[in-house]
């Protein structure tokens, strides 16, 4: 393990100015102008809307030169580049998971573009890469964006991406019995914001696409939006063209759907969704209903296509609103476990019987919602094991119920202030990992089994940064500031301890609020470098906008209420540390 660099002079440059006639000149284009709900709204700026433009890319250029002059009178930038670059070179691991009989888990060595999917027998065994995205570009820009096993583990499918565009493009490979992975011919091409959903026959799978653009040569360049989503399914070792359209909304050509396929694969779940709101309907298919091709045996849905002349799929209507949202976690049979925010902003389990379950509203509590505590996530495990991940005070908690009453069975103790940041476990078994880290802990993963409740989850691996690094030599504390309104709004304070807080110190304050994100203690290289070069201090915001605390959160920071974001920030800067 390499020393950790020494301090960067004590404080960053504060000095750094720029004259405002040296800034580039900015063409203003009065002609565009727009009457919106009878006012009248100017654009004046719309041309650098577009990204390709001569006048556009020379703007850029003129910005990037003045702010480099900037940064280039800061005497101590090398340094903290140094030391940044050595805090960002250490192992990550990615949080195991099993499927079929191996186990799966994605590493970066510390500065590669892009992680990489490794398996192994066992936990015990060496492991070897499955898929190196870091291979398929000379510049490392081609992501794995997601990937789905199918339900033995034998196959793999997975998007790819290129340049950070949202577009993809949808692989699969075959798991041999020795681990290693054989391609397939099958590739899907204008596949964006997809689910990946395999049926149990282990023959197909339900993916999202979108009509072929009109310069499909240049996908992640376009600036208009892309409508009319479709939901497809994709029969294994046969041609996109023979896809066919299953669930389409042409009527509202902004709404998106993806699918779920039940534990059990007997049950197709239909979710569609409008715009970034945590609202969904849901539709349920009976999948013992859809035809089998004589060949093949896979499902044939092809009577079932949406834009042919056949029948319409025969879903039933669980929930047809955007009232709330619902998610899937587990059903025994026809009873449906779901997580919703419906008359719950903290969210809730609850059940329901298909096939005829009545309106979401009579749906009976398995899990209530807590009293302050924002439900997270709901995982099944195999027999009647359920477990719940809370957010309580922007701080993780984690503990086991029971999926038959939601009755609690034990609290896992977690390692003090922070985040888990991943969490892996199926029906298929007991046995779950989940990762934990802070504002200065890269973090570890832990194993447990909930067959063995009495046992504290136990570690399993310990993720160590590359240069001398010892999280007890900085404190963390959380502190709750009164907003304008007198609401109290949690923000986290870190610095090296011993450091007097006498407002002389630099201080990097950071919120969001917004879109019902959650700002939670993860762990950031670049705040470490701040906290270790200038002998900072870090404060993190959770003002209201975000998801800390659910729905209610969100919107008492949304739309007529944004105003509340801002004086939370106003409040975090009034706030006495």
């Amino acid at each position: 393990m390499a020393p950790s660099t020494a301090s960067i002079v004590g404080a960053p440059q504060s000095q750094l100015s720029v004259d405002p006639s040296r800034y580039p000149t900015v063409r203003r284009d009065e002609s565009v102008v727009e009457e919106l709900h009878g006012v009248k709204i100017a654009d004046s700026y719309r041309w650098l809307e577009d990204p390709d433009s001569e006048e556009t890319q020379k703007f850029v250029e003129a910005q990037n030169e003045l702010t480099n002059s900037v940064l280039a009178q800061c005497d101590t930038r090398e340094q903290f580049k140094a030391l940044f670059t050595d805090l960002y070179n250490y192992p990550k691991y990615g949080t195991p998971f099993k499927k079929g009989s191996r186990y799966y888990y994605y590493f970066n060595s510390g500065l590669q573009q892009q992680f990489v999917l490794y398996t192994q027998a066992s936990l015990e065994a060496e492991p070897w890469v499955l898929l190196d995205p870091n291979t398929l570009s000379e510049d490392g820009t081609v992501a794995l964006r997601d990937a789905s096993f199918s339900d033995d583990g034998s196959l793999l499918a997975y998007q790819l991406s290129s340049g950070g565009s949202d577009w993809a493009r949808i692989k699969v490979l075959r798991i041999k019995e020795d681990g290693t992975g054989e391609e397939l011919e099958d590739t899907l091409e204008f596949v964006k914001f997809s689910c990946l959903a395999w049926t149990h026959d282990n023959l197909g799978f339900f993916y999202n696409r979108y009509r072929e653009p009109e310069k499909s040569a240049d996908l992640g360049t376009e600036t208009e939006s892309a409508t009319d989503q479709q939901l497809c399914y994709h029969v294994l070792g046969t041609p996109q063209s023979q896809d066919v359209v299953v669930w389409a909304i042409p009527e509202h050509p902004t709404w998106m759907s993806s699918a779920e396929v039940s534990d059990d694969g007997k049950h197709l779940l239909l979710y569609v969704s409008e715009g970034c709101q945590p609202k969904n309907r849901l539709f349920h298919l009976d999948l013992s209903v859809i035809p089998k091709d004589a060949t093949t045996g896979a499902l044939d849905f092809s009577r079932f296509d949406f834009f042919g002349s056949g029948e319409k799929l025969p879903v039933s209507k669980l929930v047809d609103d955007f009232d709330a949202s619902y998610d899937y976690v587990a059903n025994e049979g026809d009873t449906f476990y779901f997580k919703t925010n419906l008359e719950a902003p903290r969210y809730r389990v609850v059940k329901a019987q298909l096939p005829a379950p009545g309106p979401p509203s009579s749906w009976p509590d398995v899990v209530p919602q807590h009293p302050k505590d924002l439900l997270q996530s709901a995982v099944a495990l195999e027999g009647d094991n359920l477990v719940l991940r809370y957010l309580r005070d922007v701080r993780g908690t984690l503990a086991l119920h029971r999926l038959s009453d939601g009755g609690l069975v034990t609290d896992f103790a977690l390692p003090g202030i922070g985040s888990i940041g991943g969490f892996s476990g199926s029906r298929k078994g007991t046995e779950f990992f989940f990762s934990f880290q802070s504002f200065v802990e890269p973090g570890a993963t832990y194993r447990g089994d909930a067959s063995e409740p009495e046992a504290q989850p136990a570690l399993f691996r310990a993720t160590k940064l590359s240069v001398e690094h010892d999280p007890s030599d900085y404190e963390v504390k959380q502190l709750f500031a009164t907003s304008k309104d007198g609401t109290k709004v949690p923000m986290f304070v870190t610095h090296r301890k011993g450091l007097q807080l006498d407002g002389s110190n630099p201080t990097l304050l950071y919120a969001y609020g917004g879109f019902n994100i959650s700002l939670e203690p993860t762990f950031s290289p670049s705040r470490l470098t701040w906290l270790k070069a200038y002998g900072g201090v870090y404060v993190q915001a959770n003002l209201r906008g975000g998801g800390e605390y659910g729905v209610e959160w969100r919107d008492a920071g949304s739309k007529q209420n944004k105003q509340h974001v801002f004086d939370d920030f106003q409040g975090m800067g009034w706030c006495g540390m």
